[in-house]
């Protein structure tokens, strides 16, 4: 059966899943799809937080039913042409750090990405978000620039 998973920003996921699935294996099928670690996954359900061992039978879930997601951890969320895209954080990841997660999820190279907090671009590589005051659960631009390295 497929249920559809919704998080805090609307972008749903339509996941296969079985009755006697339980929440962890449903949590693991929604990091192969979406990147969020299960550990961070919190999901939702007739207004009740699911438990990792139960299953989806248990909470009389059925087949087109929609779970809500919230998830916890250190995310910034970019703007990607009007999608909003999940980029989790490690320690101190710098812009170039984030440029290459960008790239490698979006495709996006990384020379093409300007990034931007507001009307503040973040225009040094090496420095990290913390500099610039970026902090978890901030959301940036991002604009691709049509030629590598020429930003306007």
């Amino acid at each position: 059966m497929w249920i559809v998973i919704e998080d805090f920003f609307g972008k749903k996921i339509a996941l296969e899943v079985n009755a006697s699935d339980t929440i962890d294996s449903v949590k693991a099928k929604i990091q192969e799809q979406d990147g969020a670690r299960p550990d961070d996954q919190h999901l939702v359900f007739a207004c009740k937080e699911l438990e990792d061992c139960r299953t989806l039978a248990e909470y009389k879930i059925q087949k087109g039913s929609t779970l809500y997601m919230h998830v916890l951890g250190k995310y910034i969320h970019v703007d990607v042409s009007g999608n909003f895209v999940r980029v989790r954080l490690e320690g101190s990841d710098t812009v170039a750090d984030v440029k290459a997660k960008i790239e490698a999820r979006e495709g996006v190279p990384a020379a093409r990405q300007e990034l931007w907090s507001g009307l503040k671009r973040l225009e040094e590589n090496s420095r990290t978000l913390a500099d610039y005051g970026v902090e978890r659960d901030s959301c940036l631009c991002l604009k691709v620039c049509p030629t590598p390295g020429v930003h306007q």
